[in-house]
């Protein structure tokens, strides 16, 4: 009788205010969710509708492939080394000076590719963090934006060969996916196989999805480099193993 009469004492100022604290915190956490939601699907509202097919396709272009091989210099596209690069740049305009943002890694320099502007502009400097997609993706105005201006459909084919990654690098990745995909891409193809695989299932795409408008990246032999050394017999394989998947 004495513990009934204990459990039925009216609530300390403490519980009152933990109770509060709780109540609160629980609204916040639900009014967070709630705007996050209503962000990202406000994103993809804008650039899946609101930039859709705003514009005729420029000059009668029917398809779009921007292949990049992440860690290519230009001194080794040669005819021994990379045959059919090498012959593909003769067909129409090319450089051999052009320049890497600064730092020369893969997510600076794909955001430099995308916007068109340099690290100290949109912002990302080193391995992508949270906040980045927002300001320097999301926010700005990037290829994918004039591809669905024009009517393109968009495809996106990336991936990693075969390594353990590190923290930062999957961090990377994983934003990378999740921009591609608020960015209003199309598809999305994540590719762990070999280059010749991914030139291969890049093609069949082309030719069975036939999207208008395709990144392709091949990061092969740029992982060879980080494990064997830049410009080691393993790079140079893999260089020949890239060009060669462009048959």
């Amino acid at each position: 009788m004495e513990a009934a009469k204990t459990d039925m004492l009216p609530p300390t100022r403490f519980r009152r205010f933990i109770r509060t604290v709780w109540r609160w915190l629980k609204r916040l956490l639900i009014l967070c969710v709630v705007l996050w939601v209503s962000v990202f699907v406000g994103l993809i509202f804008r650039n899946r509708v609101l930039h859709g097919g705003l514009f005729d396709k420029n000059q009668g272009i029917d398809r779009v492939a921007l292949i990049v091989v992440d860690g290519l210099r230009a001194d080794q596209v040669t005819p021994e080394l990379t045959p059919n690069i090498y012959a593909l740049s003769r067909t129409g305009a090319y450089s051999l000076k052009g320049l890497t943002d600064n730092p020369p890694l893969t997510p600076v320099a794909h955001m430099s590719l995308f916007t068109g502007l340099t690290s100290k502009t949109h912002g990302v400097n080193g391995y992508f963090k949270w906040w980045q997609i927002f300001k320097a993706f999301l926010w700005r105005t990037t290829i994918y934006d004039y591809a669905h201006e024009h009517g393109f459909g968009t495809q996106v084919l990336l991936g990693w060969p075969h390594k353990k990654l590190s923290h930062d690098e999957e961090r990377s990745l994983n934003l990378f996916r999740f921009g591609f995909y608020a960015k209003g891409v199309d598809h999305m193809t994540f590719y762990t196989k070999s280059a010749m695989a991914k030139s291969e299932l890049a093609f069949e795409m082309l030719n069975v999805e036939k999207p208008t408008f395709m990144f392709l990246h091949f990061l092969e032999n740029d992982a060879a480099g980080h494990t064997f050394g830049w410009m080691s017999k393993c790079v140079g394989l893999n260089f020949s193993i890239i060009s060669s998947s462009g048959t």
